[in-house]
C-alpha cells in the first residue's frame, strides 16, 4: 500500500513538472527598456501563472523601443501588429497544437518612432474566438487608460486582469441578452382574471347608476327662457380670443446610440503564415 501511494504522489509531482515545463517553457515578461523592478516582473509572473492555470492559454507581454524596419516597412496599424506577431510566432509562445494564447507588445517611442503606441494580438482558434473584437475594445478602453495616466504597472495588471475577466465572462462578450415573453402563456394566466372583474365592475355600475338616479331633482316644463337669461349686458365694443383649447406639437429627438463592438474576431495572417486575431496601434 505505502508502495502504491509513493507511486501515485511521484506520477502526480511529475505530471505537475510537465506541466509547468510545457506552460513556462519561454520567458512570460520581457522587458527590454528596464522598465520593470525584478519585485514587478515577480508580480507579473505569478499573475501570468493563475492566468494560464486557468484558461491553459499562453499570456506575453513584451516591452520595447527597437521595432527595427517596421515603422519604416508598414502603416502604423501595421507595423506594431506585425511586431507583435513576428514576436510571438518566433520565440514559440502558445499552449496546445494551435499556440492558443495573446500577446500585449508595447513600444516606447523615445527617439526610434517619436510616440509611443501599443496593441493586442491573440493565436488560436479558441483564443481568438474568446476575444473577439468586443471583448479586446474592453481591454484596450482600460489599459489606454491606464497607460494614458502613465500607470504603466497598473496598466499591464489591468490587462491580465481583464484577460481574466473575459474568458470568466465569456457569454457577456458573444451573445445579446433578448427577453422573450410568452404571450400564449400570459393569457392563458389573465382570461380567467378578467370574469370576475367584469362581473364586479357591472354590479357597481348598476349600483351607482340607481344611487345617482335617485339623487336627481324632478322640475316642471318651462315654457319660456326667462329662467336662462341673465341681466347682464351685452358689450359689443370689447373683443377678444378666448383660447378653449390647446394644442400641443412633441418633435421627436433622434438619439443616436453608440455602435456596439461586432461580437466576430477579425483576424490577419502573420508574415510565418499564421493567423492572429486583434492588432492595430493605441497610443497613450
Amino acid at each position: 500500500m505505502k508502495k502504491i501511494l509513493i507511486l501515485i504522489f511521484s506520477l502526480f509531482v511529475s505530471i505537475n513538472l510537465f506541466t509547468n515545463v510545457y506552460a513556462d517553457n519561454t520567458q512570460k515578461v520581457v522587458d527590454e527598456v528596464d522598465y520593470l523592478t525584478d519585485e514587478q516582473e515577480t508580480e507579473l509572473n505569478n499573475l501570468i501563472g493563475d492566468y494560464i492555470s486557468k484558461t491553459n492559454y499562453d499570456i506575453v507581454i513584451y516591452l520595447t523601443d527597437e521595432v527595427g524596419d517596421y515603422f519604416n516597412t508598414y502603416s502604423e496599424d501595421d507595423a506594431i501588429t506585425a511586431l507583435a506577431d513576428d514576436y510571438y510566432d518566433n520565440n514559440n509562445y502558445g499552449i496546445g497544437d494551435s499556440r492558443d494564447g495573446l500577446i500585449l507588445c508595447v513600444v516606447f517611442g523615445e527617439g526610434t518612432i517619436g510616440y509611443n503606441t501599443y496593441t493586442i494580438t491573440t493565436c488560436g482558434n479558441s483564443c481568438i474566438d474568446t476575444y473577439n473584437d468586443r471583448a479586446l475594445n474592453r481591454i484596450y478602453n482600460d489599459v489606454t487608460y491606464d497607460f494614458s495616466n502613465r500607470d504603466f504597472i497598473d496598466g499591464l495588471e489591468t490587462f491580465i486582469e481583464d484577460a481574466t475577466y473575459v474568458y470568466d465572462n465569456y457569454d457577456d462578450y458573444h451573445y445579446e441578452s433578448v427577453v422573450v415573453s410568452d404571450s400564449y402563456s400570459y393569457m392563458n394566466a389573465l382570461i380567467p382574471a378578467l370574469f370576475p372583474a367584469i362581473f364586479v365592475g357591472i354590479i357597481a355600475a348598476v349600483i351607482s347608476f340607481f344611487v345617482l338616479k335617485a339623487q336627481l331633482k324632478h322640475t316642471g316644463v318651462s315654457h319660456n327662457a326667462v329662467n336662462y337669461v341673465s341681466d347682464r349686458h351685452v358689450d359689443i365694443l370689447r373683443s377678444g380670443e378666448i383660447y378653449l383649447y390647446t394644442t400641443r406639437r412633441r418633435i421627436k429627438i433622434e438619439r443616436h446610440e453608440p455602435n456596439h463592438s461586432s461580437s466576430s474576431s477579425s483576424t490577419h495572417t502573420s508574415s510565418s503564415g499564421v493567423r492572429h486575431g486583434g492588432g492595430g496601434s493605441h497610443r497613450f
